[in-house]
Formats: structure tokens, C-alpha cells, sequence
């Protein structure tokens, strides 16, 4: 499986991860030793961990260890158009995040602000 990083591909996705690693045991790409099969991926991000459960050739669940995890920077002042001065910490972890404080931006984390949050969320980015 060749995986090329873009805007709509990132260097690192647990979903895409766990699925390209059931689809590799189960079509028998990728060897199966039952109950418990272990191998290795290669993504953009790194190499990643996968350990699977397997029973009578389907996976039953798959547990992967992603890369290594580390904060560049720790409140971070930013100025973002319309909200002013903010804070956020700048972290990787398969992919880089810029993590804001809810409260700081006057937000709730409750699913009727979901719009608002998705809004600032994406002026923060």
C-alpha cells in the first residue's frame, strides 16, 4: 500500500492504520499467527506498531503503538484575525496540533456549541 501525505492525507491516521492492517491479515498479504499477530507499517509519519487479535482468519481487534510524541512549544502566543491574542501549546504526535484552552476562548466543550467550536477551531489552525 503506498500512501502519498497531503491536505486530505496526513502523516499519521489510527483509522486508516487499523483498517490497512485488517485488510493486509485478512486477504493474506501479511501473515497470520493466531491468536495474537504482530508486524510493522510504514507511514509517512514513521513506523508504526501493530499488534492484532485474529480468530478463524478474521481480526477481531487491532491495537497499534503510533510515533513518538513531543510538545514543541507551551502557550504559544499567536494572534489569530478576530479573536485577538492566543495561547496554545504546539505538539506532535503522527501529526502537529495546536491545542487551545476551551475556557480561555470563552467556549464550553458541550455538543450544541459544536459549530462554534469547529469555527474557532479551524481560525486557530
Amino acid at each position: 500500500v503506498i500512501r502519498e501525505p497531503g491536505k486530505l492525507s496526513p502523516p499519521m491516521s489510527g483509522h486508516n492504520t487499523i483498517a490497512v492492517a485488517t485488510v493486509l491479515m485478512e486477504s493474506g498479504l501479511v501473515e497470520v499467527t493466531e491468536p495474537i499477530t504482530e508486524f510493522n507499517l510504514e507511514a509517512p509519519a514513521g513506523v508504526i506498531n501493530i499488534t492484532a487479535e485474529v480468530s478463524n482468519g478474521k481480526v477481531t481487534a487491532v491495537t497499534l503503538r503510533n510515533v513518538p510524541a513531543f510538545v514543541f512549544h507551551q502557550r504559544e502566543a499567536i494572534d489569530v484575525p478576530t479573536l485577538g491574542k492566543v495561547h496554545v501549546d504546539v505538539a506532535y504526535g503522527g501529526m502537529i496540533y495546536a491545542l487551545a484552552d476551551a475556557e480561555e476562548l470563552g467556549l464550553e466543550l458541550v455538543p450544541e456549541n459544536g459549530r462554534e467550536i469547529t469555527r474557532i477551531g479551524e481560525m486557530v489552525k
